[in-house]
């Protein structure tokens, strides 16, 4: 795919058992970039994302390799039962980016797939996420959260080009 005139090749890997565990997958793929995906219509799919950010957050992968969550099936708004906000929310515990897509309708997946890019160059251009939070930033977690400063940091969490 071509991002900002620069071409770049994206190999997904899906693992094919569905009963690989994070780990398993971690260790045998090491992926440059993660993205979880949950059904916006299944709690079950919901809940195992939030274990594997778990895993991942707990392994430091999250602190120093892009991770997008993607709640998948946006289209079938009669049938959700995992909210845009939880998802959000979840993306803010841990300092991952969040989007959500229908893959049946075509919506959001270039968004999806040139976040996948951008992330990766931001990553493999030196500014990928410090493993470790200085005081002064875990301050400003702090205060902004006291201060009502939350909506920039979802739309951080959103915006899959920074």
């Amino acid at each position: 795919m071509d991002v900002n005139g620069n071409e770049s090749r994206l190999d997904l890997i899906e693992p094919a058992v569905s009963d690989l565990t994070v780990r398993e997958v971690v260790d045998d793929c090491n992926p440059d970039c993660m993205i979880v995906v949950y059904a916006l219509d299944d709690k079950e799919s919901f809940d195992c994302a939030v274990s594997s950010l778990d895993w991942l957050a707990k392994n430091s992968f999250t602190s120093c390799k892009p991770v997008i969550l993607v709640g998948n099936k946006s289209d079938l708004a009669r049938s959700r039962v995992v909210e845009s906000s939880e998802g959000c929310e979840l993306a803010m515990r841990h300092s991952v980016k969040f989007t959500e897509t229908s893959p049946g309708c075509g919506h959001h997946i270039d968004e999806l797939l040139v976040g996948i890019v951008m992330q990766l160059r931001l990553y493999e251009n030196g500014q990928p996420r410090t493993c470790h939070k200085s005081i002064k930033e875990t301050m400003k977690g702090i205060l902004s959260l006291v201060t009502g400063k939350d909506d920039e940091k979802k739309k951080l969490c959103r915006n899959l080009n920074v």
